[in-house]
């Protein structure tokens, strides 16, 4: 799982703090403060409001690595052939 840093990554890049990321989404500051400590999320309906907030999907905030997607190029610069 990568909601730590993904959380941190996404903060830094919409410029908020966690506490603005508690007060818009209506989820308990101490959750997102567990969340960025590594504490494993509990309740999936308060990671979908974050998410919402950040603009990316559950899958995104929870699953994937945005920092390495960010630094990957993009796509049309991947070499075909080496497919």
């Amino acid at each position: 799982m990568y909601l730590k840093q993904n959380l941190r990554f996404l903060l830094n890049e919409k410029q908020i703090s966690a506490s603005e990321l508690s007060r818009r989404s209506g989820v308990l500051k101490q959750s997102v403060s567990d969340w960025l400590a590594g504490v494993e999320p509990r309740s999936f309906p308060n990671i979908k409001k974050c998410a919402d907030i950040l603009g990316v999907s559950i899958d995104e905030l929870v699953f994937l690595d945005l920092n390495a997607l960010k630094k990957a190029p993009p796509l049309e610069y991947v070499n075909k052939s080496s497919f």
